[in-house]
Formats: structure tokens, sequence, C-alpha cells
């Protein structure tokens, strides 16, 4: 064998390697077919919110999504429940989310009056009924198990323009889409199924809007010093145990390139599982 020759060889078996690596090695089948999407929000307002009154007085709303940026970052997050209802997620996002702290708890926010009733300024339509909601999650995703088949919802819960709460850290809900699994998944893996709708969801967005970092509810959320609740196990130790790696493997295989997606996002204030 020739130098020349040699040369040849070993950059082919490099390159090889790089593409391997750029996969993690991850062994993929091929991706299941898309069911599509359901969506549970079909508008969202535009400019002028409106008033409530307070006092007898009208008072302008605020455009919460005022401080929206472009989306840069996924966010994953477990329900921690099954089968939760459209009502069920709103609940829990007026609970958890924030609007409970700001409207409620003595109206501690310099921007809102006491006695505000609350609003998100984020609508959903069902039943041909328009309804306010105040869910953390921009994207929610079902696993439906029957005895005859298996299939995974994608549902879309607040529009790309809407800054969802869930993330405890406000500058990361400002550039985040929040993703949220059905089900509790602390010590379980989600299926292929729902890791190949995360990864669909994150190149959807790539598509118009670069997705630089992908990363684990628990890794941004921060310390609430009055009566906090610290670290969070959410979206459970799957995440860490190779599981942002295959979402990743994943959305590479369906772009068919590298997508860059990292794990090293400059808010995150903490790595590992609960921390």
């Amino acid at each position: 064998m020739n130098t020349g020759n040699a040369i040849l060889i070993l950059a082919a078996m490099v390159f090889a390697a790089g593409c391997n690596r750029s996969q993690g090695q991850i062994k993929l089948g091929e991706p299941p077919p898309d069911r599509g999407v359901v969506y549970a929000t079909t508008m969202a307002p535009v400019g002028n919110l409106g008033y409530v009154e307070v006092n007898k007085q009208k008072v302008p709303k605020i455009d919460w999504d005022g401080g929206r940026e472009k989306p840069c970052v996924v966010v994953i997050h477990h329900a921690a429940g099954r089968n939760l209802t459209f009502q069920d997620l709103s609940d829990a996002g007026f609970e958890n989310g924030g609007y409970r702290g700001i409207f409620e708890n003595g109206n501690k926010d310099p921007f809102v009056a006491p006695g505000t009733p609350p609003y998100s300024g984020h609508f959903w339509i069902i039943d041909s009924k328009i309804q306010e909601t105040f869910t953390m999650y921009h994207w929610y995703i079902r696993e439906i198990t029957t005895p005859d088949h298996k299939e995974v919802i994608r549902e879309q819960h607040l529009l790309s323009g809407a800054i969802g709460w869930g993330n405890g850290n406000w500058e990361t809900n400002c550039e985040a889409i929040n993703i949220c699994l059905d089900g509790d998944y602390d010590q379980v893996w989600p299926s292929d199924e729902i890791l190949w709708a995360i990864a669909r969801i994150i190149v959807e967005y790539n598509a118009k809007n670069p997705i630089r970092w992908l990363v684990a509810h628990n890794e941004v959320r921060k310390e609430i010093k009055d009566g906090g609740k610290g670290p969070t196990k959410c979206p459970g130790k799957w995440f860490w145990d190779g599981g942002r790696e295959r979402i990743i493997a994943m959305a590479d295989h369906l772009t068919s390139k590298a997508t860059g997606i990292s794990e090293n996002y400059p808010r995150r204030v903490r790595t590992g599982y609960a921390n």
C-alpha cells in the first residue's frame, strides 16, 4: 500500500468515527410515523389586553409576554401524574408557575395592584368556548395505550410567542420552549416513541430559529428563598442517564445532520439528578 492510499483510508476512518461520535454511538431504530399535532390552543391575545377592575378603577392589564425572546432552549418536564386534563394543567400552572405568588400572596409584585384578579393573557378554545389558561407548558406529550394499539400525541398548549411560567427562572422562561411528559418518569424511562416526539418538536423549531440547548427543569430552577421548594427531580433520572443524548441523536437523525444542540446552557444553575 502506498502512502497516498494509506492517508485516504485513514481519513475515511477518522470521518466515520466522527460521524458515530456525533450521535454518541447511540443505536436508533427508524422513527415511528408522525401522528401530527393536537392544538389545544388556537389563539393568543394580540395588542391591547384590556383592563381589570381594581377598587372600582380600571387598571390596564400587563402583557406578561412583553419580554419574550426568540426560543433558544428546550426545557423538559414531567407531570408526575398521568392523564392530566387541560384544567388540571391550568390549575397546576396557577399554583406552581408563579401566578398565585403574584396575585394572591400579599401582592408583593410592584407591578400588580393589591386586589387585582388573576390573569395570564393566554387562552384556549375548548368546546367552542374561550377559556383563560395558566398552563406552564408549550407542549404536552401523551402516550395513549390500549389493548389494540399505542400512539403518542403532541398537544400544543401555548403558542411559541407566549412565556410559559414553569421553570423557576424568569430569564429562562423568556427564551424557553417547555415540553412536559404526561406521567411520572422519576425512576422509569419514557418510551422511544415519546423521545421521538420531543425530537420532532425540536426539529420543527430549528427550521425557524435555532434551538441551541436541551436541559432539564432541575437544571434551571433557581432556589426560592421564601418558603421555596429547592431543587426538583423533574423530569426524572432517565434524562441524566443518557436521555438527553438520545433525544439529540434522534433530532440529528431526523435532520440527517448534527443539530449542534448542547447541554451547556449558560443559565443552568445545577447539573445532575436532584443535586
